[in-house]
C-alpha cells in the first residue's frame, strides 16, 4: 500500500494517507467509517466519503478542495469497480489466525439466529452496518474454539481489521440469507396472529347463550369444539417457539 501526504498551501499543515491499491487492503473498520459519514452528512456526495474512509484522509480536506479527489480517483481505479462480488468463503486466515463459517451457508441454524440478534441489540437502533464485525464474529469462529462472549468480542475486534475482499462477500451473503430468513418468520408471525384472531372470535361466539329446545344437544356440541380450540392453540403456541 503506498502512502500519500498533502499539505496545506496555507498553514503548512500535513495530512497524512494512503492509497490501497485494491479491496484487499481496505479494512472493514473503512466500511464502517463510510457508513458513519452518510450518516452524519447525507448531503454531502458518497464518493467523497468514500474517498475519505480508503484513503484515511479528514473528510474536511477533500470538502475544502475538489481536485485532491481528482487527483486521487485514478490512483484507485478498483473503487469504480464497485464492492467484491465473490462468493464468501468456508475459512480464511487473518492475522495468523484461521477461521471457519459456522454452519451451511445455504441457511441460519437457530442458535446463529439468536447470537445474531443478540449482538444486534448491542447496536444502536439495531443497525447492521455498524454492526458488521459482531455480526461476522457469530458466524465465523477461531478454528478449535467454541463460542464464548470473550471470543465473540476478540473475533469481532479482529474482523474490524479483515479485508473488505474477505469481508464484504461474507457480509453481503449473510444479508441476503438473514434477509429471507426474517421474511418467512414474519410471514409466519402473521399467519399465526391470523390464526390466534380468528380463534378469539370462534371462542366469543360460543360464549353466546344457546336457548331452545336443542341447546342440550348444542350444549354438547358446543364444549367438544371448545376442546378442540384449546387444542389448535395449544399446537399455535408450540408453533410459534
Amino acid at each position: 500500500m503506498r502512502t500519500l501526504t498533502i499539505t496545506d498551501e496555507t498553514t503548512g499543515q500535513p495530512y497524512h494517507g494512503h492509497l490501497p491499491t485494491g479491496w484487499h487492503e481496505v479494512p472493514l473498520s473503512a466500511f464502517l467509517y463510510f457508513h458513519q459519514l452518510q450518516q452524519q452528512e447525507p448531503s454531502t456526495p458518497a464518493f467523497y466519503h468514500l474517498l475519505a474512509a480508503v484513503t484515511g484522509l479528514p473528510p474536511h480536506v477533500l470538502a475544502e478542495d475538489l481536485s485532491i479527489a481528482a487527483v486521487l480517483a485514478p490512483h484507485l481505479a478498483f473503487l469504480h469497480a464497485g464492492l467484491p462480488t465473490d462468493e464468501p468463503l468456508p475459512h480464511f486466515t487473518h492475522e495468523g489466525r484461521t477461521y471457519t463459517h459456522t454452519a451451511d451457508f445455504g441457511r441460519l441454524s437457530v442458535a446463529d439466529y439468536t447470537a445474531l440478534l443478540t449482538q444486534l441489540d448491542t447496536v444502536k437502533d439495531r443497525q447492521p452496518v455498524p454492526a458488521a464485525a459482531r455480526l461476522l464474529a457469530v458466524l465465523y469462529q477461531p478454528e478449535g474454539q467454541p463460542r464464548t462472549p470473550d471470543t465473540l468480542a476478540a473475533t469481532a475486534d479482529a474482523f474490524q481489521r479483515l479485508p473488505l475482499s474477505l469481508a464484504w462477500p461474507a457480509y453481503r451473503h449473510l444479508l441476503l440469507t438473514w434477509q429471507e430468513t426474517v421474511l418467512q418468520k414474519s410471514r409466519l408471525h402473521l399467519a399465526h396472529t391470523q390464526a390466534e384472531v380468528a380463534l378469539d372470535l370462534t371462542e366469543q361466539a360460543l360464549l353466546t347463550p344457546v336457548t331452545g329446545p336443542r341447546h342440550l344437544a348444542a350444549r354438547a356440541g358446543r364444549a367438544l369444539l371448545r376442546a378442540y380450540l384449546r387444542a389448535v392453540r395449544a399446537h399455535l403456541t408450540t408453533v410459534a417457539r
